[in-house]
């Protein structure tokens, strides 16, 4: 009973992060946009729907696999799509993930998508969205991933962060 609990505030806690992570977003966006003419401001809104909207896409195809899937010491290889693979072939595996496994998959879709957004403000008015577009798929599907892989799973660097303090992570940010 006490473990179901304790599973149950794990998720929530999650959730609520994962919730926390995605106001930044709308922080971010309102920063830009105080920072722009004002006929950039529609410009500014699309672009940071866009590293919600197809970063999500991208994080959840590719990106959470290469971050947290079965470990390779570079990069996560399996849980594309949030779909395990099984061990022996390349069949689907059993597909019912738990609460908890989705939550940390919201957590870290925020991250992914707010790491694209930081640079946002600095590409303010200098590209097109298209570029944008691209660039959002590229942060979130093949830059974040592989140091979230290192820092967060089973990557090759936390025996050496030990000598270091990083809190709560931010430092792979």
């Amino acid at each position: 009973r006490i473990n179901r609990t304790n599973y149950s505030l794990d998720t929530a806690w999650l959730l609520i992060c994962g919730g926390l992570i995605f106001f930044m977003q709308g922080g971010f966006t309102l920063l830009e946009v105080g920072c722009v003419s004002m006929k950039n401001t529609k410009n500014i809104l699309t672009k940071n729907l866009l590293d919600t909207c197809i970063g999500g896409i991208s994080f959840w195809f590719l990106g959470y696999g290469f971050a947290f899937g079965k470990s390779t010491k570079f990069i996560g290889a399996s849980k594309f799509a949030l779909t395990p693979f099984t061990e022996n072939n390349a069949d689907f595996a059993d597909r019912n993930y738990d609460g908890n496994e989705y939550a940390y998959f919201f957590l870290e879709f925020g991250i992914a998508s707010t790491a694209a957004t930081i640079v946002s403000g600095a590409l303010a008015e200098r590209c097109q969205v298209f570029a944008y577009f691209i660039y959002s798929v590229i942060i979130c599907t093949f830059i974040y991933p592989p140091i979230a892989h290192w820092v967060w799973s089973d990557g090759w660097l936390p025996p050496l962060l030990k000598r270091k303090k990083d809190l709560f992570g931010v430092g792979a940010i």
